[in-house]
């Protein structure tokens, strides 16, 4: 994809730093590619920095996941410990939010946020 975009990243570094922040998920990262390839003032690094905000690239998307976790204590809950304790103690909420997109894991015992963007979001955002 970066090639699609005319190499907005710039090596194996700056692909990492992507990967890191988005998980891997295509949306994001088209999204990612497509802001750094049209914005001449954007870089990788200030991307990473902004991208967890409200006013950030990615805020509709953050603010579309916060609004379902705000209608479920349940939700939010598990949520809040699996940021901590990397398990969820609860199958149907486990299951819940690994369909959501939001973690990645194959039991409740050792999962994790999906991914660095939806980390620094939730741990500002769960209160």
């Amino acid at each position: 994809m970066n090639d699609k975009h005319n190499r907005p990243l710039k090596g194996d570094a700056e692909i990492e730093g992507l990967m890191q922040l988005v998980g891997g998920q295509p949306y994001l990262i088209r999204q990612s590619l497509y802001a750094l390839a049209t914005d001449a003032d954007l870089s990788l690094a200030k991307l990473i920095e902004i991208a967890p905000s409200e006013s950030g690239l990615f805020g509709d998307h953050l603010r579309r996941y916060n609004w379902l976790l705000q209608e479920s204590k349940e939700l939010k809950n598990a949520l809040r410990q699996i940021l901590r304790d990397n398990r969820c103690d609860d199958e149907k909420l486990f299951q819940r939010l690994r369909a959501a997109g939001l973690i990645r894991g194959e039991t409740r015992q050792d999962v994790k946020i999906r991914c660095g963007l939806y980390a620094e979001y939730f741990k500002h955002h769960l209160g």
